[in-house]
């Protein structure tokens, strides 16, 4: 019984250095992006943390697919907060002026989140580069394999969003 405990401690600590060495792995091609970046946009990158790279994707995705301008709750929604923490985040990335609140007309009780042009610029070449090195990142694998990790990545984060709606 003993060796079976130890071999699943052994297993335990060997998924903990696989998820450990991805993370290493991933934070590495994040730097990659910041490197290759105009180094005031580096800088300006630099200073967001996740959950602001988040807020950025959420606006800008939704304006290239054609939606309407985004309402402080669907971000919320979107990236996996409450409504009040997405609404510090949303002041946060204005003061850097990223992004804009402007008055909702089919509401007076909503906000709509916008780009701002500097917000916009900053996106494209944060993309831009980001999609590069995640394609380094994955090009150590063949299709089936690329596939495999990515269903599974999806799976995990899509797990995780629940248990981070804090604030």
């Amino acid at each position: 019984m003993k060796r079976n405990e130890t071999n699943g401690t052994d297993a335990r600590r060997d998924d903990y250095e696989t998820i450990f060495r991805l993370h290493m792995a991933m934070g590495e091609a994040a730097e990659t992006v910041l490197r290759a970046l105009p180094p005031a946009t580096a800088r300006l990158a630099a200073a967001l943390n996740p959950r602001q790279h988040a807020a950025l994707r959420a606006v800008r995705f939704a304006r290239e697919n054609g939606e309407k301008p985004m309402r402080l709750g669907e971000l919320a929604r979107r990236i996996g907060l409450k409504r009040a923490g997405a609404s510090q985040l949303v002041d946060a990335l204005a003061a850097k002026g990223l992004l804009a609140r402007r008055p909702d007309p089919a509401s007076a009780r909503s906000v709509l989140i916008l780009e701002t042009p500097l917000g916009r610029r900053l996106g494209r070449i944060l993309l831009a580069h980001a999609e590069d090195s995640v394609e380094r990142f994955l090009s150590p694998l063949a299709p089936a394999e690329r596939r495999r990790f990515l269903a599974s990545a999806r799976s995990l984060t899509a797990a995780q969003r629940p248990a981070r709606q804090g604030g």
